[in-house]
């Protein structure tokens, strides 16, 4: 414990007071960084007090003392608007903030009338110039540790999209891949610029994607990249697919397809159940359609061999099922891993019916 000197960890608490950080916050944080009590709640709280009562400051070779492992402990614990400003103060703290990992849980950038307003977990700050916000989204993308458990971005109103899209693809082309693990976008978008967008993930650690309001004018070269294949789950609200896309979600484990403005022929059906045979981890794939199935589909439905309201169908070499059901609003395939969820309105809908169908009988 010889190199946490009084003067270093006077540089600490300083740093906690500079963030905003309460007393009894700062004071658990300087006992689990230093593995034990070094620096007591009541320094913690003088050091406050003198601070405030501008009777205390740094010299700038106190902080440069600091051990660069202890520098790292002090980056991690701070915000992304601290980050931010120590990136800003010379070139070794830069490269360091750059190279210190920093997780966050929650990521939204969303366009607004006006300007942006950029969310990293509970920190929101809304901005009127494009360039500002450019210039600080530069700032926390430019870390290859950062980890985004949730990125959402968000332009859906029209007269903003297009200046918003611009200051976001400003912000990029990055040296490295985004580590993000979900991730969503709502808004419209031409396919080029939404692949472009999708191909700066890191393919190994992303699990979902989601959209809403986006207009894709083609599947091909998306369902292409090695993100869209690596993902475990996708969901869409709202819409606009060309026609045959859905066999690109065959790859899915659960995909769900919510308000889709597309005809879905009863031989794309066919077709996309021989594809999901070929995927035995299969929660389910879920097609809600904009615009009722005719008579003629539900026709050829019902010449399957249908059990309870669902057609059966064997995996090969295998004992497991993939199981579908047609009705007037949706095209639904349950695989081998369906889980399901009580809050699902499609599922307590099946539920009353066959509580009714029990009472007739």
């Amino acid at each position: 414990m010889d190199e946490f000197k009084d003067n270093i960890l006077d540089g600490v608490v300083y740093t906690f007071h500079f963030q905003g950080v309460p007393a009894a916050t700062a004071h658990e944080k300087l006992t689990e960084m230093t593995g034990g009590e070094l620096y007591t709640l009541d320094r913690v709280e003088d050091l406050y007090r003198r601070i405030d009562d501008k009777k205390f400051g740094l010299k700038k070779q106190d902080f440069s003392q600091l051990p660069e492992h202890f520098l790292q402990d002090v980056i991690e614990y701070s915000d992304w608007r601290s980050r931010a400003t120590l990136r800003k103060t010379c070139k070794p703290l830069r490269e360091l903030a750059d190279a210190t990992r920093f997780r966050i849980k929650k990521f939204v950038i969303d366009g607004r009338d006006g300007g942006v307003e950029i969310i990293l977990d509970n920190h929101a700050a809304i901005y009127e110039v494009y360039r500002r916000a450019t210039n600080d989204l530069k700032t926390i993308l430019m870390n290859p540790k950062l980890e985004i458990e949730e990125f959402l971005l968000d332009s859906i109103e029209w007269n903003i999209s297009h200046r918003f899209e611009r200051s976001i693809f400003e912000a990029f082309p990055l040296s490295h891949s985004l580590h993000v693990e979900n991730f969503s976008w709502e808004g419209q978008s031409p396919t080029d610029e939404f692949i472009t967008l999708v191909r700066t993930l890191n393919s190994e650690t992303l699990k979902s994607i989601s959209v809403q309001y986006l207009h894709l004018d083609s599947f091909g070269e998306l369902s292409e990249t090695p993100q869209w294949m690596n993902a475990k789950k996708f969901k869409s609200i709202d819409c606009d697919f060309p026609e045959g896309s859905f066999i690109h979600l065959a790859h899915f484990e659960k995909a769900i397809v919510e308000d889709a403005d597309v005809s879905l022929p009863f031989e794309e059906v066919i077709e996309l159940k021989d594809r999901l045979l070929l995927n035995p981890k299969l929660d389910q794939l879920k097609i809600k359609l904009f615009c009722r199935n005719d008579r003629q589909f539900k026709r050829a439905f019902r010449r399957l061999n249908i059990t309870d309201g669902w057609a059966n169908f064997d995996y090969p070499d295998s004992n497991l099922k993939l199981s579908l059901r047609v009705t007037s609003v949706y095209v639904w395939f349950k695989g081998p891993c369906y889980v399901e969820d009580e809050n699902d309105q499609d599922v307590r809908r099946d539920a009353r019916m066959r509580r009714l169908q029990a009472l007739e009988g």
